[in-house]
């Protein structure tokens, strides 16, 4: 009787179980980890100070799938391949930015049935969260990030003519806005449709803190969304 494992991998939306391939040892959801800058004191021992910066993070996984006598990986390796978002079933709600992928040559696992692969996922340093509905926002609405950490959310605005963006008193500023546009905050960029847009910002891009934040505009805006993207240690 073959007995499979309750524990699969999602990439890009897609359960690793599609293509039978499960997870034999499941991983622990990793800490953010911090980077830090050290320097000479002259005494007797160096100082350290810990930067707002953290580090990309490398999640393994033991992943395996059952030998049989038509056995071809091709599945398996394009399902692996040029992915950009990872969950994974015990850590629900949230999902990680992909870096790069790793994949160790395959091995027959000593039960002799099944082939064993490990994948090493480098990924960002945030877990961020699946719930990333847009949010609709008027002035002077307060909206929470239940995050962490504080996250740069994307801002889609419908506006005419020079609008001003406030988040907890922090100022954003566009110029000559002509219907839909969207401020990404992660990115640094503004953009419709298609199109970027330059040199009719201020450069200082919204941010949202752990807990509340009090967004409020000015200028001719009929309708405005937020997508939190909230994120993690």
């Amino acid at each position: 009787m073959v007995i499979q494992s309750d524990d699969y991998i999602i990439l890009d939306g897609v359960s690793s179980n599609t293509v039978g391939l499960y997870c034999d040892t499941p991983a622990v959801p990793p800490m953010a980890r911090q980077r830090y800058t050290t320097y000479q004191t002259g005494a007797d021992e160096d100082g350290t100070t810990a930067d707002n910066t953290f580090e990309d993070m490398d999640i393994p996984f033991n992943l395996y799938t059952f030998l049989d006598e038509g056995f071809d990986n091709t599945a398996v390796y394009r399902y692996l391949f040029n992915k950009s978002r990872l969950e994974f079933s015990r850590h629900s709600g949230y999902y990680y930015k992909i870096r790069q992928i790793n994949v160790s040559p395959p091995q027959e696992i000593a039960d002799g049935r099944r082939i064993g692969y490990t994948v090493t996922f480098t990924v960002a340093p945030f877990r961020y969260k699946t719930d990333n509905d847009p949010v609709s926002v008027s002035s002077g609405d307060i909206v929470e990030n239940t995050g962490t950490y504080y996250s740069r959310p994307v801002i889609t605005l419908t506006a005419t003519g020079d609008v001003t963006i406030s988040v907890n008193g922090r100022e954003f500023k566009l110029s000559a806005v002509a219907g839909t546009v969207n401020i990404d905050s992660e990115r640094h960029i503004v953009y419709s449709g298609n199109t970027i847009i330059y040199n009719k910002d201020s450069g200082s891009y919204p941010l949202l803190a752990v807990g509340n934040n009090e967004i409020t505009y000015s200028g001719t805006v009929t309708s405005m969304t937020i997508q939190k993207n909230e994120r993690c240690l």
